[in-house]
C-alpha cells in the first residue's frame, strides 16, 4: 500500500471513522483505492460501497458525532458528503464485489480487478481524465481489457449494460480532454494514457 496518496488529515479522517465503527461493512473503490494500491497518484475523495441498502439518515446521524457534515448529496443508496474538509462518499453498489479486499489501517480497499470494473462502467456514463489515468496504470500492472470484461460479465451478470457502448466509450476523450491531468506521482503524458487505451481497445475489437 501507498499511504502518501492521501493527505494527512484524510487519513485522520479515517482514523477517527474506523475508530466509531461507522466503517464496518464498507469496502474503499474508486480511484483512491487503486491509488492505495498502486501509488501512481494523489487523491482525496473516499468512496466507499456495500451491495446492501442503507438509511442515509441514520448515517448522516453517526457521522455528525465525528464532526460537521456538509451534504452534497443525497438519494436513495446515495450519500455525498464533506466531512472534515474530505469529500466522503457512501454509495450502495449495484453488485456484489468479486473479491473480499484487503485491510488496511482502519479500511476495507476493494481488489484492483473490482474496482477495474468499475472503472469501466464511469467511463460507460462520462469518462473522466482521472479515469483514463487509472485505467492505464491498470494496464501498466498487467490487466488487460479482456480480463477487465470477463470480470464485468461477471459481476454485472443480470444487470443491462451494453458492451459496444463502452468500448466506444473508452476512445471517447473528448470530456477528459478539457480537463486536466490529476496530481500525479508517477509521471506519464496524457497523450500516452489516451494512445495506450486506443491499443488496448483495437486489440480487443
Amino acid at each position: 500500500m501507498h499511504p502518501k496518496v492521501l493527505s494527512k488529515n484524510a487519513w485522520d479522517l479515517v482514523r477517527r471513522l474506523a475508530k466509531s465503527g461507522i466503517l464496518e461493512g464498507w469496502m474503499l473503490a474508486g480511484g483512491t483505492g487503486l491509488a492505495l494500491q498502486f501509488g501512481h497518484r494523489y487523491s482525496e475523495d473516499l468512496d466507499l460501497f456495500r451491495p446492501e441498502s442503507f438509511d442515509t439518515e441514520k448515517m448522516l446521524h453517526e457521522l455528525s458525532g465525528i464532526g460537521k457534515v456538509e451534504v452534497q448529496q443525497r438519494a436513495s443508496g446515495t450519500l455525498h458528503t464533506v466531512l472534515q474538509g474530505v469529500r466522503l462518499s457512501f454509495l450502495e453498489a449495484q453488485a456484489d464485489f468479486l473479491f473480499p479486499g484487503s485491510r488496511y489501517r482502519g479500511l476495507t480497499v476493494a481488489d484492483p480487478l473490482d474496482i477495474a470494473v468499475m472503472k469501466l462502467i464511469a467511463v460507460g456514463g462520462r469518462g473522466s481524465r482521472k479515469d483514463f489515468v487509472d485505467l492505464y496504470f491498470l494496464f501498466r500492472q498487467g490487466v488487460s481489457l479482456e480480463s477487465m470484461f470477463k470480470k464485468l460479465r461477471r459481476r454485472f451478470q443480470g444487470i443491462d449494460y451494453n458492451e459496444y457502448d463502452l468500448m466506444k466509450s473508452l476512445v471517447y476523450f473528448e470530456d477528459a480532454e478539457s480537463e486536466p491531468m490529476p496530481d500525479m506521482i508517477r509521471d506519464v503524458s496524457w497523450e500516452e494514457v489516451r494512445d495506450s487505451i486506443v491499443r488496448e481497445v483495437r486489440r480487443l475489437s
